[in-house]
Parts: C-alpha cells; sequence; structure tokens
C-alpha cells in the first residue's frame, strides 16, 4: 500500500513539472527574437545597386561617408534619434561605421528598439572601400 501511495505521490509531482515546461515552451515559441543580420561588402554592394533601404553612418567624429547614404547618427545616440529613422520598424535599415565596431553597438540598439530588419556591413567603410578599389 505504501509503495501504491508514494508512486502515485510521484506520478503526481512528475506531471506537474511537466506542465510547467509545457507552458514555457508555448512562451517561447510565441515571441520572435530578432537579430541583426552582418552582410560583406559584395553583398552590400549589390544592395545599393536596387537600393530599397535607409543606410546610416553611425561613425563618431562624423567624417566621409559611402555615397547613397541617408543618416548620419552618432551610433551612441541611435535611441535619442527616433524621429530621423523609418517609422515602418519592418524597413530594410543598413548600418555602417569606419571598420564595424560602432555599428554592431548601433545594429543591436535599433533591434532593442523593435526594428526587424536591420543589416551590419561587416568591415564598414574601410572594408568597402577597399573592396571598391
Amino acid at each position: 500500500m505504501k509503495k501504491i501511495l508514494l508512486f502515485l505521490i510521484l506520478s503526481v509531482a512528475l506531471s506537474g513539472c511537466t506542465k510547467a515546461s509545457d507552458k514555457n515552451t508555448e512562451t517561447q515559441d510565441n515571441s520572435q527574437a530578432y537579430q541583426y543580420q552582418s552582410i560583406n561588402v559584395q553583398t552590400f554592394d549589390e544592395m545599393l545597386q536596387n537600393k530599397d533601404f535607409t543606410l546610416v553612418d553611425v561613425h563618431i567624429p562624423e567624417q566621409s561617408h559611402i555615397s547613397k547614404t541617408d543618416l548620419f547618427i552618432p551610433y551612441h545616440q541611435i535611441e535619442d534619434n527616433l524621429s530621423q529613422l523609418p517609422q515602418d520598424k519592418e524597413q530594410k535599415i543598413v548600418v555602417y561605421c569606419r571598420s564595424g565596431s560602432m555599428s554592431k553597438t548601433a545594429s543591436k540598439a535599433l533591434i532593442d528598439m523593435g526594428y526587424k530588419n536591420v543589416y551590419n556591413l561587416l568591415g564598414g567603410k574601410n572594408a568597402y572601400n577597399a573592396y571598391k578599389n
């Protein structure tokens, strides 16, 4: 009798753990985690041919820009310049800086702000200029 009672108690306890785990899985399945995408200079150059995105230079201090740049916003001030950014959070945004480190920070900030199509140019303006020359 004690073994049966122990078995029933363990069965109920284990089934309770399974239910809690299922709820956690549902929550994870319903929420999408967006991440920015890193693109190389060749892909970026191809994208520029039929430009359908907002191109943002985030390097400080401001220097020369890649042609067709739409905005200059310092990487650490992205959140403060929401009014300059596209209102449509689905709009493609390509971010670059001189070498790529500041644009990573800015790309993450844009994702945190709710933008879903954010691209970071690997190697930044330096890599793009080397590719073009």
